[in-house]
């Protein structure tokens, strides 16, 4: 069972659901965020990352970020994201422009903003989002290169099932431009028209993401899924792993959320490893729902109890420096396999917010961090 869920916390949860997100700077928020950070879930030598990295991207226009964590025993790398919206795209160009922002990745995340801000390419019209993630870890650095997630690819119903395969081709293409031309590699349209051509008409295609920073020749397609459409799909498109492992968590897990994405990285062939996201409900106190959740993960193996707890304990408030409120929730946790090997992982969100609706009448506002390319 968990332990080190502090009883504060638990009258203070339906402060975790908000109304309205606001552009912001970083660092006001992780200074709001940094007293709900702490061992064993982030270690110290993490928040001096998170500290470096505001102090260099000072003006970035975040719309909403997230902090991932890891939940197993001994595992204290944490890395962090941030999410830029269309609209700020120009204050994210001034940025790169910067002589400080010349490197390669950046440079090539310059050229994507370009094309991104031109409304009559496809990444205009079909791109609202795109999640800049980074790996906190080695050295410290002000501005290490992003992992860049182009986000909220919403757009099935808009171009239909014969114009899909193309559209998701050119954000794959775009995806690929942001490798260094070391890590280039040619996209392998085949296998995008077959992990297309099995979806169900329910299932959707919500982030591409670019894995040029880790040296990756892939790109990610995280796709919304029914649970028990999971093992039939992977066998459908030919997907190399333990088929067995993936049906087993799916029905152990599946049951209990309220939505499920996979993690598919496509190179020259579809890769063995997969992604499991688990996303909670937006109800009014699903503390219940996390906690069932969390209490499988640690029975397990995959999640320690004090972790755990640390988890149950994020979501609440924050007064901002000049009024506003930085609101913090848990987006999803999520079950990595790779190599024979599962891994659990809590992706926190933070933004700031103008108002928090109370009522569990109300309609409410899910702050999902879509950042993950890990």
């Amino acid at each position: 069972m968990l332990s080190g869920f502090a009883a504060e916390s638990s009258s203070r949860w339906p402060l975790g659901r908000f109304e309205r997100v606001v552009d912001v700077t970083l660092e006001p928020l992780l200074q709001a965020a940094a007293p709900h950070l702490s061992t064993p879930l982030v270690s110290v030598a993490s928040l001096r990352h998170l500290q470096a990295l505001s102090a260099g991207l000072p003006r970035a226009p975040v719309h909403r970020c997230g902090i991932e964590c890891r939940l197993g025993e001994g595992l204290l790398r944490t890395d962090f994201c941030v999410c830029v919206r269309r609209e700020g795209a120009g204050r994210l160009m001034e940025l790169l422009v910067q002589p400080e922002g010349s490197g390669g990745a950046w440079v090539r995340l310059a050229r994507l903003c370009t094309s991104w801000r031109d409304s009559s390419s496809s990444l205009h019209n079909h791109v609202p989002e795109i999640w800049l993630g980074f790996d906190l870890e080695g050295p410290l650095v002000q501005r290490p290169d992003p992992v860049v997630s182009l986000s909220r690819l919403r757009w099935k119903e808009a171009v239909g099932t014969h114009g899909f395969s193309a559209e998701v081709a050119t954000v794959c293409h775009a995806a690929c431009a942001l490798h260094s031309e070391a890590d280039a590699f040619p996209i392998n349209r085949e296998i995008i028209d077959r992990c297309l051509s099995h979806l169900s008409p329910e299932a959707v295609v919500v982030h591409v993401g670019a894995l040029g920073a880790r040296r990756v020749q892939a790109v990610r397609l995280v796709i919304s899924v029914r649970w028990q459409e999971i093992v039939t799909y992977l066998t459908q498109i030919g997907w190399p792993g333990q088929l067995d492992r993936v049906g087993q968590l799916a029905e152990r897990y599946g049951p209990l959320a309220d939505s499920l994405s996979i993690c598919l990285d496509l190179g020259t062939a579809i890769a063995p490893c997969l992604g499991v996201e688990l996303f909670p409900s937006v109800a009014y106190d699903n503390r219940q729902e996390i906690r069932v959740l969390l209490d499988l993960l640690v029975s397990d193996g995959l999640c320690t109890p004090t972790k755990g707890g640390q988890v149950l304990g994020w979501p609440g408030s924050s007064p901002l420096e000049g009024g506003g409120l930085a609101g913090r929730t848990l987006s999803h946790l999520k079950i990595n396999l790779r190599d024979g090997c599962a891994e659990a992982k809590a992706y926190f969100a933070l933004a700031e917010v103008r108002r928090i609706r109370t009522h569990p009448l109300l309609p409410l506002y899910r702050l999902e961090v879509g950042g993950d390319c890990a």
